[in-house]
């Protein structure tokens, strides 16, 4: 592990006890405000340099701003279409795809990494995480659900998902283990300290700690690296210039949409999961192939 993403590791740790801690001080509706920020500051900022890692990841002259441009939008695109088209089906889909980029990022640090078991090893643990937040804040993740894909999701799929996804991590994290040794105390540690914060903590915020603290920011981190070869002020600066003018763009395309279902909290969070999920599609392609080099 790098010495950046060490100092992030430290960093998260207290940030969650921290984040976890102010919660119970935070009203609902202003909870949703400062998670809402959270996710669109450094969130969206993790996935808004897209185009320019495309570049250097495929390095071909060929691609050219407007193609890769074009592919993105397009990708955004036909994420948001199967939503309105086949909302389950879309769900299921984003969900997938969620897992496994969850996962492939937490443990990036293996070098087993282009094999059958990595895979699904990546994929079970970003299912297990994903379904913890919606297991233990069930009664929210239900409703969110429900209004997006227009079928009634029970609790036991959540249940019967959650054990599957835990049996797959062990066996798949078995396999792994024999052929590279990593710190299993400590992952389950994090496991524990996930399960207490999710337990806890509503469900916007449940997600928004993972997805800043324990996502986004390493995400970055291996952003920032690849495309300048080390991360310090400097680089980070460099970065926030180049992504900013596409940060600001979503930033700005969701707020005015959001207008339309301001008075509907639980609509509003189901476009704010779908928009999630839209420029998720081509995020964790990008990012696979960043992650594999």
């Amino acid at each position: 592990m790098s010495s950046t993403h060490q100092k992030i590791q430290s960093i998260r740790i207290v940030s969650t006890f921290f984040g976890l801690w102010i919660s119970a001080y935070l009203l609902g509706g202003f909870e949703n405000y400062v998670a809402f920020f959270l996710i669109f500051s450094l969130g969206i900022l993790h996935g808004s340099n897209d185009i320019t890692l495309i570049k250097r990841a495929y390095g071909s002259e060929n691609l050219t701003f407007f193609k890769v441009l074009t592919s993105y939008i397009m990708l955004i695109g036909l994420g948001t279409a199967l939503f309105f088209l086949v909302p389950m089906l879309a769900l299921i889909i984003f969900i997938v795809f969620s897992a496994y980029h969850f996962g492939e990022q937490h443990f990036h640090f293996l070098q087993v990494k282009n094999t059958i078991s990595a895979y699904l090893f990546y994929f079970g643990y970003g299912l297990f995480v994903i379904t913890l937040i919606l297991y233990l804040n069930a009664s929210d993740a239900l409703r969110i659900i429900n209004q997006m894909i227009g079928v009634v999701v029970v609790l036991d799929v959540l249940r019967w998902t959650l054990l599957a996804s835990a049996i797959l991590t062990l066996v798949t994290g078995t396999m792994v283990y024999i052929k590279q040794k990593f710190n299993v105390f400590l992952e389950l540690f994090y496991l524990l300290l996930f399960s207490v914060v999710f337990f806890i903590a509503s469900l916007i915020w449940s997600f928004t700690l993972y997805f800043i603290l324990w996502h986004s920011l390493p995400s970055l981190a291996d952003q920032v690296e690849f495309l300048y070869k080390e991360v310090t002020k400097e680089t980070i600066v460099r970065y926030i210039r180049a992504s900013f003018i596409y940060w600001l763009l979503s930033v700005v395309g969701f707020f005015v949409l959001v207008q339309f279902f301001k008075d509907n909290p639980t609509v509003m969070l189901s476009f704010f999961f779908s928009f999630l999920a839209a420029i998720t599609f081509p995020h964790v392609l990008v990012m696979h192939k960043i992650l594999k080099h």
